[in-house]
């Protein structure tokens, strides 16, 4: 058996599976309690029956976990420690058992009343799990649904919504769009009811001393492929493909793109050149070889709908490219990050110039002649350099920091490395390490006025950290016999 607390003693009859009931969880439960004594304890530590005489119950019933009945006190204890479609025996002191108008129903037990012992059996024979999607409003799972994922902002779903009682209405809805023609059910909770169901699951929201039905009919997954992550253009897939994706640079692909009107037209481009159409190179790479794919772009009213189709890519083998042409690539590819950085495209800038990084990297260059090889580092180190400066436009302090030190290593006195190392570091609030670098960058240019301003602003944030560690210290020491604080 299983020791419980407060002295209760389990055992398993017959075992169920799943994860154990959680506190907020709706049970279907059998039970009854029993006259303990009439049981047994076997050699082997094994509960043996004998009669199993029922004083109380017997009858099915739905148990809230989480709330107080007046079945038995053990009654919503016991049911943490089960599963669905288990059966087990609970034994206890008979207050923890029964409720007092379940004792005052009790046969005589002898003269030692206060010592009797009653046995508790329970059989779980549904669990509905519970739980709180927004405040005060909680789903009980009445169904399951598909094993796919749930709903995300953007997808789009279709639900059947009712009041517990009232007449059935089918919803389309955008999560994360903010309408909602429901009267009764604010957007937000909507939202979070259908983001923690999956497709064809059935729900009972209690929201607001309402209950509502709701059951998830249909979703469309989409994938944002907007250039600035505002989910204002979409695809969902129609059709799944095969093999690989194309390379975000260096691959040839025949795409056919079919319009609202049915037309239909073939492209077939470079990824990573700039020539093809933003919006689709953005797609094309996140797709597999025969996939078809709706494109929605939403920024429009109505939204602009396409239908693609992947027909065939070739990515190019970088391993057959000789030294030269390598470094050729990467030179052209530094310039086109130089470009989408100037216009603003910093994510985009940002894979081209770790593209070069690892085209050029020291496993890349391996083999290089020396002259070829000098070319290949000195585009690796600009683009550590432009790099640095896109995290700290995108505050992604860590990387723009291992960039900087990429640099540093080989040239402690790189100015522009110093500089930005000590942005990144002020970022990361190391305020020490940040000093030491935007000092070193100060000394290196002591005309520039934006390394100058940096070093003052950074100046100020120490002296304040230096005043509150000495506050500290000082509230600290005199706390101490005057000879210690001295």
């Amino acid at each position: 058996f299983e020791r419980l607390p407060k002295g209760v003693l389990k055992q398993v009859r017959a075992t169920g599976s799943g994860s154990k009931i959680g506190a907020h969880d709706d049970v279907v439960c059998r039970w009854a309690v029993l006259d303990a004594a009439k049981m047994e304890v076997g050699s082997s530590g094994v509960f043996v029956w004998q009669v199993g005489q029922v004083l109380l119950g017997g009858d099915l019933v739905c148990v809230d976990v989480s709330a107080e009945n007046d079945v038995s006190p053990l009654l919503a204890p016991a049911l943490l420690s089960m599963v669905a479609g288990e059966v087990s025996y609970f034994v206890a002191e008979k207050e923890n058992v029964m409720t007092p108008a379940a004792l005052a129903t009790l046969p005589p037990v002898g003269p030692d009343e206060d010592s009797y012992q009653a046995a508790l059996q329970v059989e779980v024979l549904a669990v509905f799990p519970r739980k709180e999607v927004w405040d005060g409003c909680w789903t009980t799972r009445l169904e399951e649904g598909a094993v796919v994922r749930s709903p995300v902002v953007g997808d789009e779903v279709s639900v059947l919504l009712s009041l517990w009682d009232g007449d059935e209405l089918e919803v389309q809805h955008v999560v994360g769009a903010g309408s909602n023609c429901l009267e009764h059910i604010p957007v937000q909770v909507l939202d979070a009811t259908v983001m923690s169901m999956r497709q064809g699951e059935l729900c009972r929201l209690d929201c607001e001393e309402q209950a509502f039905r709701v059951k998830l009919l249909s979703c469309k997954f989409y994938e944002d492929v907007s250039a600035g992550g505002d989910g204002s253009l979409v695809r969902t897939v129609l059709k799944e493909g095969s093999g690989g994706r194309p390379r975000i640079d260096g691959c040839t692909v025949q795409l056919s793109v079919v319009d609202e009107s049915g037309e239909k037209t073939c492209h077939q481009f470079e990824t990573g050149q700039g020539r093809a159409p933003a919006d689709l190179e953005r797609t094309v790479v996140k797709m597999r070889l025969g996939e078809e794919c709706e494109l929605r772009d939403r920024s429009t009213v109505p939204p602009v709908v396409r239908h693609l189709h992947l027909e065939s890519f070739s990515n190019l083998n970088w391993a057959t490219m000789s030294p030269e042409a390598k470094v050729a690539y990467g030179a052209h590819r530094k310039t086109m990050a130089d470009e989408l950085f100037k216009g603003g495209d910093v994510a985009a800038a940002v894979e081209k110039y770790r593209l070069v990084r690892g085209l050029l990297g020291p496993q890349g260059r391996k083999g290089f002649p020396p002259e070829v090889d000098v070319e290949a580092q000195r585009l690796v180190v600009l683009c550590d350099k432009n790099l640095s400066s896109c995290y700290l436009k995108l505050k992604k302090w860590a990387e723009a920091r291992d960039c900087c030190d990429a640099v540093l290593a080989e040239n402690p006195d790189d100015v522009k490395a110093r500089f930005r190392r000590g942005q990144a570091l002020m970022g990361m609030d190391d305020v020490i390490g940040a000093y030491t670098d935007l000092s070193r960058a100060a000394a290196l240019l002591p005309d520039n006025k934006e390394v100058a301003g940096a070093l003052q602003a950074c100046e100020r944030a120490k002296a304040k950290a230096d005043a509150a560690d000495t506050d500290f210290f000082k509230r600290a020491w005199g706390q101490l016999p005057a000879e210690q604080s001295q």
